[in-house]
């Protein structure tokens, strides 16, 4: 739990981008898949928090979700839909 907060309260920027995004702060799996994609960033070289990245980040996962039925995704498909974006979409091997 500690670990969460601290990941969310790294960057206002990023937590902003979060909160203000209904499709990513009102579905537990995609909260949960993109605070688990955060942490990992912030326990490698950060580069998810770096705000050229991260908007483009959501604003893919936003546009997603008006495709697709997020919340009703499992939470393996979630986080493998954020680990294609973040790969192909952002061009991003590590983050």
């Amino acid at each position: 739990m500690s670990d969460a907060l601290q990941v969310l309260l790294y960057r206002s920027d990023v937590r902003a981008n979060i909160i203000e995004r209904p499709t990513a702060s009102q579905s537990i799996v995609v909260f949960s898949a993109i605070l688990k994609k955060l942490h990992a960033s912030y326990t490698g070289q950060k580069k998810l928090f770096e705000r050229p990245v991260f908007r483009p980040f959501m604003v893919r996962i936003n546009s997603i979700g008006g495709v697709k039925l997020l919340d009703c995704m499992s939470e393996q498909q979630m986080t493998e839909l954020i680990e294609h974006v973040v790969a192909s979409d952002l061009g991003l091997a590590s983050t």
